[in-house]
């Protein structure tokens, strides 16, 4: 028996059990792939070799784990298991001859399925089943895992001299992301459970697609996951709050446990995760402050070059210049002249003025509150880590941030036309991407 902590329950998931045989019931199929380094436990080079089959555990209240099925795997690295009828969550380890975990992988629930699909069992795969089950997940905590944890940040945990210590603070970071996600729904008047129930949908979704070798399931499973908060009633404008809080959770608690190598690699996945949701709340601002098609499409122009330059960045500096030059082009730096926002309100020297005094103070603001709440987090995780707290601490300071630099905007741009957009998209622009 293995005991991830683990401790959702959604409903029937899936599978009854063929362990190798035949049998009547439900199946997980799947493969062990070599994608990623050598390591134990994190799949890789080598897997193939040492695995000799795999098991499947079902995972009960309490987050204790059951054998329930076992299974060869053939030489080409695929498999079938068995579980039984009323299974929900599954995780599913590939073994060496002693039973030790080569890979492993979570599958998620597909009721309506007989054979289930498992995601090919990799690097990335093994390093989101040890966070998704060390953080006793709920039904919040899969996407985040599925979205934070990528490729780049897997390899960072494997190559890490401590691979158990790295997979504890890349736990809590995660962690605290998912509780301030939840956090912000519910201040925001949006139902998390609703919006957690869709995106698990959404990375179910996102399984069937990889074990198809589909091109474009990365990029489907995020388009997924803001739809989830859109229909659950979250506005353009929620979705990007919510976004700069769940990460700034994020990387101030790596921060706080001085895990360089996981924030610089997890740096780009995080962000981006932010630049989808600035997307629509820019386009959303601006339409509301008139700009013109031509403007929109600068606007749009900006958010694609942010978000190829997030994808090519290996580290938190080279994400902070991207979001750098994206902020600048989008509401100004030390002069808003030539910025989207400026062009769309058709701002003179007069207006000018007043847009650059509204930037300089929000971003004078926004990086004390920045500072305050990496300070509140690093008091937490020293202590006893809870990432409740570090959730509370975050949304709170960051929705107060807005709330009191909204006033100082205000007051600043009383002759700027269309003011009440312009200061939400500086004040949003502002409060995207901290951390970095």
């Amino acid at each position: 028996m293995r005991q991830p902590l683990l401790s959702l329950v959604l409903g029937v998931l899936l599978v009854a059990c063929k362990g190798g045989g035949g049998s009547d019931g439900r199946v997980v199929t799947g493969r062990l792939t070599e994608d990623g380094g050598a390591q134990a436990r994190l799949a890789g080079s080598g897997s193939l070799a040492a695995a000799v089959g795999v098991e499947a555990h079902t995972v009960g209240s309490g987050g204790t784990t059951t054998l329930q099925g076992e299974a060869s795997i053939e030489a080409d690295g695929s498999f079938i298991v068995s579980i039984p009828d009323d299974a929900t969550w599954v995780v599913v380890y590939a073994v060496d001859a002693e039973g030790g975990v080569v890979g492993s992988v979570v599958v998620e629930p597909m009721p309506d399925q007989d054979e289930v699909p498992s995601s090919p069992i990799t690097t990335e795969t093994s390093a989101e089943a040890e966070v998704f089950l060390a953080a006793g997940a709920d039904a919040g905590i899969w996407a985040h895992v599925r979205s934070r944890v990528d490729t780049s940040t897997a390899a960072a945990v494997k190559a890490s001299a401590d691979v158990q210590a790295a997979l504890d603070d890349l736990t809590m970071a995660v962690e605290s992301s998912a509780r301030a996600e939840a956090r912000s729904w519910t201040e925001a008047g949006v139902s998390a459970s609703a919006v957690a129930d869709a995106q698990i949908q959404a990375a179910a979704a996102l399984t069937v697609a990889l074990d198809a070798g589909q091109a474009e399931a990365y990029a489907d499973f995020y388009a997924a996951m803001e739809a989830a908060a859109e229909e659950a009633g979250a506005s353009a404008q929620d979705r990007a709050d919510t976004a700069a809080n769940a990460s700034l959770a994020f990387r101030a608690t790596l921060r706080a446990q001085a895990s360089t190598a996981l924030l610089d690699a997890s740096a780009h996945a995080v962000a981006d995760a932010e630049a989808r949701a600035w997307e629509d709340a820019s386009q959303a601002y601006l339409e509301a402050a008139g700009a013109t098609q031509a403007e929109l499409e600068a606007a749009a122009s900006l958010n694609a070059s942010l978000r190829a330059d997030l994808a090519a960045s290996t580290s938190v500096s080279a994400a902070a210049a991207a979001t750098a030059s994206w902020r600048a082009g989008l509401i100004g730096s030390g002069s808003a002249g030539g910025s989207v926002l400026a062009d769309a309100i058709g701002a003179d020297l007069l207006v000018e003025a007043a847009l650059n005094a509204a930037v300089e103070a929000t971003a004078s603001a926004s990086a004390a509150v920045e500072a305050s709440v990496e300070a509140s987090v690093a008091a937490n995780v020293t202590g006893a880590f809870d990432a409740e707290a570090v959730a509370l601490l975050t949304v709170d300071a960051m929705n107060a941030h807005r709330t009191a630099v909204r006033a100082t905007v205000d007051a600043l741009l009383t002759a700027v036309p269309e003011a009440g957009a312009s200061a939400g998209l500086i004040i949003g622009a502002d409060a995207a991407f901290k951390g970095l």
